[in-house]
């Protein structure tokens, strides 16, 4: 094979498969979506396949930090055209995709508390938003609130609730007051991007949304400011 190939649309597929095999220096090597599509043997078919299969798949396979599922799909349209607004045409029966997205995802369903990569990950949440033990109570979901900002300003997908709170467990104390969510303390002074307005207006959509509504309001509010800024 010709070394001096280093662009997917210069090679064959078969030159292609084992330009990924064989020279992990190449841009093309370490170009994760050619490898994920390349680990799945991933092709044009006349298969109609979720979007999100097609994303569990990959979170089973990739290692932290992962791509957001906006930003995956961005590369992914470069090389597969939609069907339908949640569907692509592939390759193979969406049945086997979907029972290997589950055995992959199955692989991952570890203590991530006891992954250096994932410490380092929740680390870097803590410094960026300057948390700290402190005296003052505050809910997990406002916590949680700041932590999906974190991950989505920086395309990085976030961990599941339950890991979540397991890692606010290691690095603070905490209670749980009957009937009442977790509350963790932390030094409020020093604490960045949260203001009071913001905390009581969290606290009264708590009870009226669900986690997954209050983060597409979220995630629609940021999206908004970056506009705004550009």
């Amino acid at each position: 094979m010709d070394n001096k190939k280093i662009f997917p649309y210069e090679l064959t597929e078969a030159e292609l498969r084992e330009h990924l095999k064989n020279d992990t220096q190449s841009p093309i090597a370490n170009d994760e979506m050619l490898l994920f599509i390349a680990e799945f043997d991933l092709k044009y078919g006349v298969y109609k396949v979720a979007a999100d299969t097609i994303y569990d798949m990959y979170k089973g396979w990739s290692k932290p930090p992962r791509m957001t599922k906006y930003k995956f799909f961005l590369k992914f349209n470069m090389y597969f055209q939609r069907t339908t607004r949640r569907h692509f045409l592939l390759n193979k029966d969406p049945i086997l995709l979907a029972n290997a997205g589950l055995i992959q995802l199955a692989k991952t369903k570890t203590n991530k508390t006891k992954s250096p990569t994932y410490r380092k990950h929740f680390e870097a949440f803590l410094k960026n938003c300057n948390l700290s033990k402190g005296t003052y109570w505050l809910e997990a979901h406002i916590l949680r609130d700041l932590y999906d900002e974190y991950t989505y300003n920086n395309g990085i997908h976030p961990i599941g609730l339950h890991q979540f709170n397991a890692f606010l467990k290691m690095y603070f104390e905490f209670k749980v007051p009957k009937n009442e969510c977790y509350y963790f303390g932390i030094d409020k002074k020093k604490l960045k991007n949260l203001t009071e307005e913001r905390m009581v207006a969290l606290r009264e959509t708590r009870n009226k949304l669900s986690e997954k509504s209050r983060q597409k309001t979220r995630h629609k509010a940021l999206k908004q400011q970056k506009q705004q800024k550009v």
